[in-house]
């Protein structure tokens, strides 16, 4: 899996996550204004986009649609295969 960058900035109201791809992986921006809880639900969102390869498609409302679907059905997504490290 690519390396995943993750910030948590502020984002207008509406916009939960945001996510680009760059050298090596993906940048996944949070909104600072989210609860805890619903940032964390962000993050899962965007990591889900990477572990489908939604960034390949081009059909914006499917693929939303789509990962809302993953989402309903298996409510959690596995991140034993994400390594977490903070740069030096």
């Amino acid at each position: 899996m690519d390396d995943i960058y993750v910030y948590v900035v502020d984002l207008p109201d509406k916009i939960n996550e945001m996510i680009t791809p760059c050298e090596g992986g993906y940048t996944v921006y949070i909104n600072k204004k989210l609860p805890r809880q619903k940032a964390l639900r962000a993050f899962h969102h965007a990591v889900g986009h990477v572990v489908h390869s939604d960034w390949e498609k081009t059909d914006v409302l499917s693929i939303e649609r789509e990962a809302h679907e993953r989402e309903e059905d298996s409510n959690s997504l596995s991140l034993s295969a994400i390594q977490f490290r903070i740069p030096d």
